[in-house]
């Protein structure tokens, strides 16, 4: 007979709240980058990427942008994000604030979303949540090329200012975080922690940070 241990069932639960609270803080924030990047002034940024722009159903709705990534669809919204396979898809609901798994053919509608359960914080939701959050890296990191270090920059202050709640860390090292939650989510450093090693290191000597860029972060996978 197999014996669950039940408080390493419960450290594991903490850990997939946690670091899906941690992916859906980058994921709200990018969602304001890319309302940025479809006024970018040689043309809509999400369209020049390869995505379809879906025109909106309803007066009050916003456009849909849709791309075929990952063997299933990108979708992405004013009200949330999703990847939809074919054996069903992970959406971030940013009114919300949460991740769902999505078992139906199409993706939501504002409405659709209201009454949905959010208790789906299983490891198939985490990995269909790493889909996303791998194509959100892969762009983000080709629209800083048009942006340049300097508008992406700007765009991260305006964020914090029109959302002084919500904290998310700088433009450059963002993309440094979604690299390292994509490989491995449960190993990934929390933000705050992440920023504080960052800053440490800058401050060490030219010596001491070749050391130190031979040596992982310190994460901290079920405690955090």
């Amino acid at each position: 007979m197999v014996v669950v241990d039940r408080d390493f069932s419960l450290r594991m639960a903490a850990a997939r709240r946690l670091l899906l609270r941690d992916a859906a803080a980058g994921l709200y924030a990018q969602m304001y980058y890319w309302g940025q990047d479809v006024k970018h002034a040689e043309g809509n940024l999400l369209v020049r990427y390869g995505m379809t722009r879906v025109p909106k159903q309803t007066p009050k709705g916003t456009s849909r942008y849709r791309q075929y990534w990952g063997g299933g669809w990108i979708e992405l919204h004013g009200f949330c994000a999703g990847w939809y396979g074919p054996e069903g898809g992970v959406v971030f609901d940013r009114a919300r604030d949460r991740w769902l798994n999505w078992n139906q053919e199409q993706p939501p509608e504002p409405t659709s979303l209201g009454g949905s359960s959010g208790d789906g914080l299983t490891d198939d939701l985490l990995e269909k949540a790493v889909l996303l959050m791998e194509w959100a890296r892969e762009y983000e990191t080709w629209a800083q090329g048009w942006w340049g270090a300097a508008g992406r920059r700007s765009h991260h202050r305006a964020f914090l200012k029109l959302r002084p709640r919500r904290w998310w860390l700088p433009p450059e090292l963002s993309l440094s975080w979604f690299r390292q939650w994509v490989e491995d989510p449960l190993q990934a450093p929390r933000p705050r922690k992440f920023l504080a090693a960052m800053e440490n290191h800058a401050c060490q000597p030219a010596a001491t940070r070749r050391k130190l860029a031979a040596s992982p972060l310190p994460t901290c996978p079920i405690g955090r």
